[in-house]
């Protein structure tokens, strides 16, 4: 539609759709709204640079493409539900049993100019795989980021597969939620990140098992005046491996937090989760762990101020908490802001070998340290240290309590 009126709608149903270099397009570029796109297939896939489009370049709101397959595969294809203009972006909604994007799909429903809301996206099946390719839900104007939600049984985001939901001018970020059984980030990432005004949003994942591995990476920094989004991890096994999980401020905003809960967590093999504030006046976000045994061999939890944000605060508590092979927990504060503080607490014991549990402060007071096991502490060839060199008077180095209960 050019005018005022609302485009028109693309219905499909067969047992078979294969859409081959070919594109599907019902755009709004004037007041009416774009419109809908439905499928409704046994077998659908999308190869050779094919495209569906359901576009808002106007006033009006982009449209719906819906796509029902019990088996729905796209290679090198894009679906496009976007806003330039002050209308909201589309929804793009996928439903099958077995549902695989490779090989360069795009998946996009950002809000890229003027004052419309960037769309949202749902993908539900039982198995997802997402491999070298993109979901988009961006903001770069005044408009709101949208939602990504991926539900399924199980889900696999294989290598530079990217799942991004970021504001770059003063509407916030949209979310970015998983939800299964089995959730896999194998080389790729999920980013909320905040540049702009407006805040970033929040990264949820709730399953039975999560892996992090082959540099996954997790992030949800706010680099502009808008705060950090918060990351919220939820399983029964939780394990990172060689890949990182990061709410950096590096503006005016505050860093989120990262909320990591489990069964049973482990960070390996120069695993990273950091809430720093970077040369920044935003203060630095905070670390929050809860698991029954807690592992962390040769990674690092850090929460470090370079400027006038202070630093977070990092909590651990667990039954069986154990670091191993130079793990280091670390709050550190090299600008004029505090340190954050440490707190290892354990139902059971706490057990430290070759591993670093510090806050040290350069120009300003540190942060306490407490490490408290109701049954046994052992702390062995390792350091537990706070230290302060404060320019002014109250600059403090924190206390360290070590405290078998």
């Amino acid at each position: 539609t050019l005018g005022r009126g609302n485009a028109g709608n693309i219905f499909v149903t067969a047992d078979t759709v294969n859409v081959a270099g070919a594109a599907l397009i019902t755009n709004s570029r004037g007041e009416g709204n774009g419109g809908g796109v439905a499928i409704d297939a046994t077998n659908f896939s999308m190869t050779d640079l094919a495209t569906i489009r359901s576009d808002a370049l106007g006033t009006g709101s982009g449209g719906k493409v819906s796509i029902i397959a019990t088996e729905l595969t796209m290679s090198n294809a894009g679906i496009n539900a976007l806003t330039n203009g002050d209308g909201d972006g589309g929804v793009v909604n996928l439903e099958a049993t077995n549902l695989s994007l490779t090989a360069g799909v795009s998946l996009n429903v950002s809000a890229n100019v003027g004052s419309g809301d960037a769309g949202r996206i749902d993908l539900t099946a039982e198995n997802i795989v997402i491999d070298q390719s993109s979901l988009l839900s961006n903001t770069s104007d005044l408009g709101r980021g949208g939602n990504i939600t991926l539900t399924g049984t199980n889900i696999e985001l294989r290598a530079d597969a990217s799942l991004n939901a970021e504001t770059f001018g003063s509407g916030d970020a949209g979310g970015i939620v998983l939800v299964g059984e089995s959730v896999s980030l194998v080389g790729s990432s999920v980013n909320t990140t905040s540049a702009g005004a407006g805040n970033g949003g929040r990264v949820v994942i709730d399953a039975a098992s999560v892996t992090l591995a082959d540099a996954a990476a997790i992030r949800s920094d706010a680099l502009g005046a808008g705060s950090g989004g918060n990351v919220t991890i939820v399983a029964i096994e939780l394990s990172v491996s060689d890949s990182g999980v990061d709410a950096l401020t590096r503006g005016d905003g505050s860093g989120g937090v990262v909320a990591l809960t489990a069964v049973n967590l482990t960070l390996k093999q120069d695993a990273v989760v950091n809430v720093s504030s970077l040369a920044s006046a935003g203060d630095a976000g905070r670390i929050e762990i809860t698991a029954e045994t807690v592992l962390i061999d040769h990674s690092r939890l850090s929460s470090d101020t370079t400027g006038a944000g202070r630093g977070g605060d990092v909590t651990l508590r667990s039954t069986n908490m154990s670091l191993l092979n130079e793990a280091l927990i670390s709050s550190s504060a090299s600008g004029v802001a505090d340190a954050g503080r440490i707190d290892l607490i354990a139902a059971d014991r706490v057990t430290a070998v070759d591993a670093t549990v510090q806050t040290v402060a350069l120009k300003s007071g540190g942060g306490s340290i407490v490490i408290s096991a109701v049954e046994r502490i052992e702390i062995d060839n390792s350091v537990v240290s706070a230290s302060a060199s404060g320019v002014k008077s109250g600059d403090d180095g924190g206390n360290v309590t070590i405290d078998p209960v």
